[in-house]
């Protein structure tokens, strides 16, 4: 039986009012609802209008300090992935508080080329039960254009804090997908390279403009407070996207790319990025391992 597809409307650009508007409704009501898990069934959705402008593609090389002519794979979709999650997440009934992402898998195939229009297939996979008060959700996004796959993507989140009348209704993780997930890699890495990398103050806020990734934990030192941090940090794929850069610069050509996430990355610190072929990590001044991953991993598998 063929999944129902649901129509996803990326609302054109993350410096919309319709954008804005969508973004900031779903994360307040977001942040002030009851933590639930009404319904774990998968969900299937279609945007098949996202248009990658040239403008776009300047607002992110800019923001990442990248020469025009370099081949850079950002993420620059992730406004149309933030209106997909945050539809599905709302339809759950999560509060945002307890949401985690934990990792992402990305296999590039074809450079975006903009002012094209692409489509993007999402699949929820259901929410499976963790620990007695956590649950998990799998994403797969797919960007296509005339049938020719360009990324293929995977991403791990976490619902912490569940009512345990709401979990145990959820199916328990039987194969062990989330076991060890973010385990930290103990082995230093050989024959690695580094990059010294200065986190800016402003970066958070200059990512959201681009990006569409508004969440305030980012950008307002008192929501990030409200929400026990001592400070605001970098969004998560603005670590990712971070540390894209950095290994293309290296003259690294990315076909298979993870991120774990570990620790917040801090702004206004200097981190360093320890890399060789086949695996990263970026640590803090005090060698605390903020995020770790592979490099084009040859026994990786499709996503889908």
């Amino acid at each position: 039986m063929e999944p129902v597809l649901e129509e996803v409307r990326n609302y054109g650009s993350p410096k919309t009012l319709r954008y804005k508007f969508f973004f900031y409704y779903n994360a307040l009501c977001g942040i002030f609802r009851s933590n639930k898990v009404r319904n774990s069934n998968q969900r299937h959705g279609l945007d098949k209008n996202f248009k990658y402008s040239a403008s776009a593609r300047e607002s992110w090389y800019r923001l990442y300090d990248v020469p025009l002519d370099a081949d850079v794979p950002f993420s620059v979709y992730s406004h149309a992935g933030a209106v997909s999650l945050m539809i599905i997440v709302g339809s759950l009934g999560v509060n945002f508080k307890y949401l985690m992402h934990l990792k992402n898998e990305t296999k590039f195939h074809k450079t975006l080329e903009p002012e094209l229009t692409y489509e993007i297939y999402y699949k929820f996979e259901e929410v499976i039960r963790i620990k007695h008060n956590k649950a998990a959700l799998v994403g797969i996004s797919i960007i296509r254009r005339n049938g020719e796959i360009y990324a293929e993507m995977r991403d791990h989140f976490v619902i912490k804090n569940i009512p345990l009348k709401y979990a145990d209704r959820l199916r328990m993780d039987e194969k062990g997908e989330f076991r060890g997930i973010t385990r930290l890699p103990v082995e230093p890495i050989v024959n690695s390279r580094v990059r010294e990398i200065e986190i800016p103050d402003n970066l958070p806020r200059r990512y959201a403009k681009v990006s569409g990734d508004y969440n305030m934990i980012h950008t307002i030192p008192f929501i990030a407070n409200y929400f026990g941090y001592e400070h605001i940090f970098l969004q998560g794929l603005c670590t990712s996207n971070l540390v894209i850069k950095e290994l293309c610069m290296a003259g690294v050509k990315l076909t298979d790319y993870s991120i774990t996430f570990s620790l917040p990355v801090l702004t206004g610190q200097k981190v360093y990025l320890y890399f060789n072929e086949h695996e990263y990590r970026l640590q803090d001044e005090d060698d605390r391992i903020l995020c770790f991953g592979r490099i084009n991993d040859k026994g990786s598998q499709n996503l889908i």
